[in-house]
């Protein structure tokens, strides 16, 4: 596509949910993306949500473009959705709200955010994924998944480190794991919907599947699944938070993925490993500061050395709303589809599914 001036124009974007998702991970992604986005109008239930949400959006506005902006201040996200001045919206709800509010975003003909996972349920996702994308097709649309470890900058060295150089010989297993003690005083735990949730999965579905979709960016599909939960942090809670998945992959790699919501990380988390890929010759670490380590073995008694690091210069926020935009003006593919995303859903509940069922499950 040529470039031309209504091409390289801010997209005019419309917050539908504006609390702390927005602002403690959208919010600096917008702000690092200088002159891509401006915010016109703002959606939340919550007075004062809506209104510390309307001065950043203001903020972020005249930072970027140095001049005053309106912000239109709504409590009805259908009233918002038919605002003229409103090209997207970029959807942070309860996971039990998003499919509803996705499919009259894009029946309304907006390109459309909305943070993950796609659906509350596998019957809900596997209904609302080919919707979506027939919308996206017809209308035109961009239609995004908020998972932004599809986004982690470093997967796709590692990938190719490990699965296209075989820089690590043959690679025998990938493990991956989050350890968090949900604290519901304050922040994401807090929030009543996370603490009564009415989707399936609890915080293992809202948290455990970033891990997933790290998992199958790396390695691809899985044909076979086993799983073991437990529900340990009753208080936080409705559903089980703790679960060890094993998988194997279509390509024969093996994978094991720890997530846990009651139980503290007692190390500094961004300076471990949140994923390690084993080989015959060495391994890779990766971690949340959005880096890459390859480590080969010496045999020569000393252990292992670093051979390649490589660390991103941009967060995996950062990359999925520059996808966003680049989707919305040049037309470029969206990484998180729909349908990607329900694949990621489809492991989860399959895991889930596992755990309940004491069997393995075949995909």
């Amino acid at each position: 596509m040529a470039q031309t001036e209504e091409n390289n124009a801010p997209v005019k974007l419309g917050l539908i949910g504006a609390g702390l998702a927005f602002k403690r991970l959208h919010l600096p992604a917008l702000t690092a993306l200088k002159g891509h986005f401006r915010i016109t109008a703002v959606c939340d239930i919550a007075p004062e949500t809506l209104s510390e949400s309307i001065r950043l959006s203001a903020d972020l506005n005249k930072a970027h473009f140095g001049e005053e902006s309106e912000i239109r201040a709504y409590s009805s996200y259908r009233e918002l959705l038919q605002d003229n001045e409103v090209e997207a919206a970029l959807i942070s709800l309860p996971i039990h709200l998003n499919a509803e509010v996705m499919q009259d975003a894009a029946l309304a003909g907006k390109h459309l955010i909305c943070e993950k996972p796609l659906a509350a349920n596998l019957a809900q996702g596997r209904k609302l994924a080919p919707i979506l994308e027939s919308l996206a097709a017809t209308k035109g649309l961009a239609i995004e998944i908020a998972e932004n470890y599809h986004y982690r900058p470093e997967l796709a060295i590692a990938h190719r480190w490990a699965f296209e150089e075989k820089l690590l010989g043959e690679v025998a297993l990938i493990t991956a794991q989050n350890f968090v003690r949900m604290d519901t005083s304050q922040g994401y735990a807090a929030t009543a919907w996370r603490i009564d949730n009415q989707y399936r999965g609890g915080i293992l579905m809202d948290g455990g599947i970033h891990y997933i979709a790290m998992l199958r960016r790396l390695a691809g599909e899985v044909e076979q699944v086993h799983a073991f939960a437990r529900h340990m942090h009753k208080t936080a809670t409705s559903s089980p938070d703790t679960i060890s998945i094993n998988l194997r992959f279509r390509n024969g790699t093996l994978g094991n993925m720890i997530y846990t919501g009651a139980s503290p990380n007692l190390l500094p988390p961004r300076d471990q490993p949140d994923c390690i890929i084993y080989g015959t010759h060495g391994q890779i670490q990766l971690s949340k500061k959005n880096d890459a380590r390859l480590l080969s073995q010496t045999f020569d008694g000393g252990g292992f050395k670093e051979a390649q690091y490589w660390a991103a210069e941009t967060s995996s926020y950062y990359e999925e709303f520059l996808n966003f935009y680049e989707a919305i003006r040049f037309g470029k593919r969206v990484l998180a589809s729909p349908t990607e995303c329900l694949r990621d859903l489809e492991l989860m509940c399959a895991a889930l599914d596992s755990a309940e069922e004491r069997a393995v499950k075949l995909l």
